[in-house]
């Protein structure tokens, strides 16, 4: 049974990594930056913390010599499907954007339109998919090979499950942009902590994450009054 202590390097450099891209996307806002570095950072910032499960199961499951470089390497798999990703999402965008006759609906369009994935049974197929742990090969290319191999896998359920959360940074108005960047993230991270569950229709929203902040708060209040 591994200890958080042991998961301890693994959650301090993603938490970092999206510590350090939400801190560039801030500096952005005043600079020009190409699409692409921005939905690089986007990723960066929203995705990382929702890795610590998977990239620490690779990390945990190896041995420590190779810990790091696997972990990379499933982290190159991971961010690779979502570039590419990219190319298609930002086209979409671009191409809805420029046909819109009635830009106002855009964002009435991007918002029924995630709402209707989000609560689809697809979508949980999808998440389902993204909480399944996998086993690493030990020793040599086998192991490189199979940890690339895992991250390519869960980059593509990944990009299954949030694809439609993912536009709406971006057809949503750009004075509210970090904002939705920033309750897409919650989402996301909220339901990487849920188990899986049956394929269904119904509502999916940030549960676990309004508990633990809702069971916190309270233990912190009542730590203050005494």
């Amino acid at each position: 049974m591994h200890t958080a202590r042991e998961l301890a390097p693994v959650r301090h450099a993603l938490l970092l990594v999206a510590a350090s891209a939400w801190a560039l996307l801030l500096l952005e806002s005043h600079a020009h930056t190409m699409p692409l570095t921005s939905w690089g950072l986007m990723i960066a910032a929203m995705m990382a913390p929702a890795l610590i499960a998977p990239v620490g199961h690779v990390y945990l499951r190896s041995f420590a010599k190779r810990r790091v470089w696997l972990a990379l390497l499933f982290v190159i798999g991971y961010a690779t499907v979502w570039m590419a990703a990219g190319y298609v999402l930002l086209a979409v965008v671009r191409v809805v954007t420029s046909l819109a006759t009635e830009p106002r609906l855009l964002a009435p369009g991007a918002l029924a339109l995630a709402a209707a994935w989000q609560c689809s049974p697809s979508k949980q197929r999808c998440l389902n998919r993204c909480h399944e742990r996998r086993e690493v090969a030990a020793f040599g290319a086998a192991a490189d090979i199979g940890a690339l191999r895992l991250g390519l896998r869960d980059g593509m359920w990944c990009v299954g499950s949030c694809w439609a959360l993912m536009l709406l940074p971006s057809l949503l108005a750009p004075t509210l942009h970090l904002v939705v960047m920033a309750a897409v993230s919650v989402q996301v991270f909220s339901e990487r902590c849920d188990l899986p569950s049956p394929p269904a229709w119904h509502v999916r929203g940030p549960d676990k994450v309004t508990r633990f902040v809702t069971a916190q708060s309270r233990l912190r209040l009542r730590t203050l009054l005494g």
